[in-house]
């Protein structure tokens, strides 16, 4: 299975304020066939292999989707450093129901790397927090890292659908100074065939392995994040015991399933795809745990994983 990794490095000091540097931010997209990739240093790198003739896509972070001469099957983005530990409440999922939050479209709405300091983007933030729909003061947009790309389908027009499979998995040797511990991973997909638009993951928050001088504080600091969050959706957690964010696991398949709806004529069908990364500060194991200089590294895989029946 075709696997470029990326490692996270952060660092974090007693108030529970993380300075990270992503050193590696590496991804890969595997359609059909596999592969090993080798690590490829200080990018966010995603790859992709067509499927057969009945069935292929390709990938862009070009705004120009539907342009083959901008369709590839490798796409490479920028590190990401100097982030402190985060929460997106009053953020991201401000808005109607969260998961249709017109702040998170917007948010993800220019492919490639997201950039906090761009004047458009700062323009928006002030019409949504003179509207009263976000709190300005409460984000700082720079703590987070987000990455959206487009999974076009250039099979010909007219021919069948297909299920499109997203899994991610992390290396836990990789993994230092408990920095998964407090990761959350975000995901938002919008295209036709999408259903489930949001999925969150983090590693579960485990007061039972936590020092018994210090478990008290710990589960009064969770109570209280319990409380704070306001995410859409619950998180689901790693599963640790077979490395995954999410994917096949061996009991059950928890792959991300999005249906590719086919071409009709000269429409162009895709599947916008973003991932975010951050800390999340009301993580009760900010404090617990010490994660200067921590290391997590993971890899996401695409591919096509069956047609329409």
């Amino acid at each position: 299975m075709a696997i470029i990794r990326r490692f996270v490095s952060l660092f974090k000091n007693r108030a529970f304020k993380v300075t990270a540097c992503i050193a590696l931010f590496l991804t890969s997209v595997l359609i059909i066939l596999a592969m090993l990739l080798g690590n490829e240093a200080g990018t966010f790198v995603i790859r992709v292999h067509d499927g057969d003739a009945q069935q292929s896509i390709a990938i862009t972070d070009h705004v120009d989707y539907a342009n083959e001469a901008h369709h590839y099957k490798t796409l490479s983005a920028p590190g990401f450093d100097n982030i402190d530990c985060w929460t997106p409440k009053n953020g991201f999922f401000a808005n109607t129901d969260g998961q249709n939050s017109g702040f998170l479209y917007e948010l993800t709405s220019i492919p490639g790397k997201f950039n906090p300091d761009d004047e458009d983007f700062k323009a928006l933030v002030d019409e949504y927090d003179e509207a009263g729909i976000i709190r300005k003061g409460d984000m700082d947009f720079t703590q987070v890292y987000c990455y959206t790309f487009y999974i076009v389908n250039t099979t010909p027009a007219n021919m069948a659908g297909f299920n499109v499979k997203v899994e991610m998995d992390y290396d836990a040797s990789k993994t230092t100074k408990y920095l998964d511990e407090a990761a959350r991973i975000m995901t938002y997909a919008v295209g036709d065939g999408v259903s489930d638009p949001i999925h969150i993951y983090q590693k579960e928050d485990n007061v039972d392995n936590k020092a018994e001088d210090k478990k008290e504080a710990y589960i009064n600091k969770k109570l209280e994040y319990d409380t704070y969050l306001e995410y859409p959706i619950a998180p689901t957690y790693f599963n640790t015991k077979d490395t995954l964010v999410f994917g096949d696991g061996e009991d059950a398949d928890t792959s991300e399933i999005i249906f590719m709806q086919p071409n009709r004529g000269t429409e162009t069908q895709y599947i916008k795809y973003s991932v975010l990364f951050w800390l999340e500060g009301w993580d009760p194991d900010t404090e617990y745990y010490t994660m200067f200089s921590g290391t997590f590294q993971f890899s996401l895989d695409v591919s096509i994983a069956d047609a329409e029946q």
